[in-house]
């Protein structure tokens, strides 16, 4: 279906020896060498705003398809996008899908697309905090007993968001210099220990939908920036920890995220290829982190990113709630 000329469509598709493809394109006439009329057969009189109506043309075909896939890019494909049953976006229709709330993939070529379709995943990677527990308050405890000890200024509770990066020394460095990072660090860790296992606890809905993957077959693992033995305990005293096949944590490889180093670890003691697998966070450094490791990132605004925000760096698609993740497993599955 294209909004453009059928002259040029119709050539196309006879080059690459396409010419059994149905189209739907607006219609030219050429009146002998001096211009040509153009009409518009599939326009919506409805709407009015492309000539050709995407969105008519789905309904007219809904009955002969159980589902309907749509590809597309720009302005008259916005209407389609809504209708279809599922959508493969890039450029300005993207960015109008993640506006909208319509589920999508992101897409640069056909050979991600066709990889999509065929896909079938075996595993789960998620990022800890944010994604599926919450220590805010651990980590602020630990992040004040290092302030007050170094004598540096106190901030209030509800500051601390602004204030978090993706590690703990990128962390320190807002408030201690490159000095007083080694001495912030052990000061941090050991009042955190203190109390973290009591301040943390799941997101909403996340350990129903790990037990719901588990129960599938589907095998899950952690990459995550907080403590190895953090990330571990943490999971241990919630109850979970059973349910993975790797928990892999800062300390536990040479270079934390956004290195891929975690996420090939996890992969290598699950024994599944990166194609097998998507990896689930809630910062623009977890869909880094993806990329690099060759993995599909699906993206969660439960953390300190709003769905604009994660979407600019282009994850494969962008979760409404972590409960999703059940029914984008399932589809690569049945």
């Amino acid at each position: 279906m294209s909004d453009g000329l059928d002259f040029y469509i119709k050539t196309i598709l006879e080059v690459h020896h396409l010419s059994d493809i149905p189209f739907y394109a607006n219609c030219t006439q050429f009146r002998n060498g001096e211009g040509m009329d153009i009409s518009f057969p599939y326009s919506s009189e409805e709407c009015g705003l492309c000539g050709t109506c995407k969105k008519r043309l789905i309904q007219i075909h809904r009955k002969e398809y159980d589902s309907i896939l749509f590809v597309g890019n720009g302005l008259s494909d916005r209407c389609a996008a809504r209708e279809a049953d599922f959508v493969f976006a890039k450029s300005s229709l993207y960015t109008y899908c993640i506006d909208q709330d319509i589920t999508c993939h992101f897409f640069e070529n056909f050979h991600e697309i066709l990889g999509d379709l065929k896909k079938q995943i075996r595993g789960v990677i998620f990022d800890l905090d944010g994604t599926l527990i919450e220590a805010y308050e651990a980590i602020y405890e630990g992040l004040r007993e290092a302030l007050q000890r170094l004598r540096k200024e106190i901030f209030p509770f509800s500051d601390l968001r602004k204030y978090l990066k993706p590690d703990l020394e990128t962390t320190l460095a807002e408030f201690f210099s490159p000095e007083e990072i080694p001495k912030a660090v052990p000061i941090m860790r050991k009042k955190y220990e203190e109390v973290y296992l009591d301040k943390t606890q799941f997101l909403d809905g996340a350990r129903e939908v790990l037990e719901a993957l588990h129960s599938k077959g589907i095998l899950l693992g952690v990459a995550s920036n907080k403590l190895g033995r953090f990330s571990r305990g943490a999971l241990t005293h919630l109850g979970v920890s059973g349910l993975f096949k790797s928990i892999i944590g800062a300390g536990d490889v040479l270079r934390n995220k956004p290195f891929p180093d975690m996420i090939h670890a996890v992969l290598g003691e699950m024994e599944l290829s990166p194609q097998e697998v998507v990896f689930v966070g809630d910062t623009l450094t977890d869909i880094e982190t993806g990329k690099q490791a060759g993995v599909d990132v699906y993206a969660l605004s439960t953390g300190f990113y709003s769905k604009p925000e994660l979407s600019q760096n282009k994850p494969k698609r962008l979760l409404r709630s972590l409960g999703e993740l059940i029914h984008a497993v399932e589809a690569t599955t049945s």
